[in-house]
């Protein structure tokens, strides 16, 4: 009796724990073709984000190559994995140890996640983003 039911309590996390990897074409697809995305200040903006903006770069072909980029962090390489979410393929979870976030298509050209401190982040592909014109000058000691 014991046998199963942990043999069923096992069965029932396999979804949870399952990745089902995008092919390169239903990356391109959901990514629009587009490599790099950039966070915007809003869903409504195409200004690019003022505070520790978020910048993703996918490589459609090589997984190992996708990278997270935020300030200094930087989440890459080859234990890096992208899963579809759903079986809609409207959401992509991007893997890494313990970190996880959530891509969910809101529209062409929208992308947006939730992380805990920030809440919702909102990215557009990066040639699409308006940058500062002058380069950002370090601030000064007060």
């Amino acid at each position: 009796m014991r046998v199963l039911i942990i043999c069923t309590m096992l069965i029932t996390q396999i979804p949870a724990l399952a990745c089902f990897q995008p092919s390169p074409v239903e990356l391109r697809e959901f990514f629009e073709d587009a490599s790099l995305w950039t966070e915007v200040e809003s869903a409504d903006e195409i200004i690019l984000a003022k505070q520790r903006p978020v910048f993703l770069r996918i490589a459609f072909n090589k997984p190992s190559v996708t990278e997270i980029r935020w300030g200094d962090n930087l989440i890459s390489g080859d234990s890096l994995s992208l899963c579809w979410k759903t079986e809609a393929k409207k959401k992509i979870e991007i893997r890494k140890g313990f970190f996880k976030t959530t891509l969910i298509k809101v529209k062409p050209g929208l992308l947006k996640s939730w992380i805990p401190i920030d809440g919702d982040l909102f990215y557009r592909k990066d040639a699409e983003v308006k940058k500062p014109l002058n380069k950002r000058e370090l601030a000064e000691d007060g």
